[in-house]
């Protein structure tokens, strides 16, 4: 497959192909393509011409800060329900198709990765509901967003700037902004509001690993400092 061509339906199959189906540890009830030991990213990777490390899958798993927020959605369906709603870094769309599954009017999946978009699609079709997928969101995109989810955006400097820079925007512009993390180093360490914390294990870690503490956060009208 020609990675410079954008052939949703390709990729969505190729997925379908090489990672199958299983219900997502620890939320009983919702399935995901995700990569397993019989079924290695680096297989995925040979079809698409590319290596496994270049192919950076970082949407064959649900991160630990979506969990969270998926956690938040179940005890708190009210947050989505009848919503137009943005899953910011939306990776495999778990946390966008969550929202669909308790009553969301809309959710868009928003990554830049074609790889991941098509996870979204695949992600939704199999949990049977749909979302709208987009490699960006402009400001003007902002003004019909109701409620916009991140979680785990914050892992590098870079990637939390621009996603700062979009929480801060819908924010202004009204919306609802709820951030998922477990402290990584560029979430801001003031001016964030904690409604909950879930528990949560993540991908690869061994057995006798404690799970990891997820924050549920509401991101502030004052743009927060982030870390230098």
């Amino acid at each position: 497959m020609d990675l410079t061509q954008d052939d949703p339906a390709a990729r969505i199959a190729l997925i379908r192909a090489h990672l199958p189906l299983a219900e997502v540890p620890g939320l009983p009830g919702l399935v995901h393509h995700a990569a397993r030991p019989e079924a290695r990213v680096s297989r995925l990777a040979e079809k698409l011409g590319t290596t496994a490390e270049d192919l950076a899958p970082f949407w064959a798993w649900l991160w630990p800060g979506g969990a969270g927020l998926i956690h938040y959605i179940r005890t708190h369906p009210e947050t989505v329900q009848g919503r137009v709603v943005v899953d910011l870094g939306a990776g495999s769309g778990l946390l966008a198709v969550e929202a669909m599954r308790h009553g969301a009017r809309r959710a868009v999946c928003v990554d830049p990765d074609p790889m991941a978009r098509a996870a979204c699609r695949a992600n939704a079709a199999a949990n049977g509901v749909e979302v709208e997928v987009s490699a960006a969101i402009d400001l003007a995109g902002l003004d019909a967003v109701e409620l916009l989810l991140a979680g785990d955006v914050f892992y590098d400097p870079e990637v939390a700037q621009a996603s700062a820079a979009l929480l801060n925007a819908a924010k202004a512009r009204g919306a609802e902004v709820l951030v998922g993390d477990i402290g990584r180093h560029c979430l801001p360490k003031a001016g964030l509001t904690e409604r909950a914390a879930y528990e949560v294990r993540d991908v690869g870690d061994a057995p006798s690993q404690p799970p990891w503490r997820v924050r549920v956060m509401d991101w502030p009208a004052v743009p927060p400092q982030l870390p230098r």
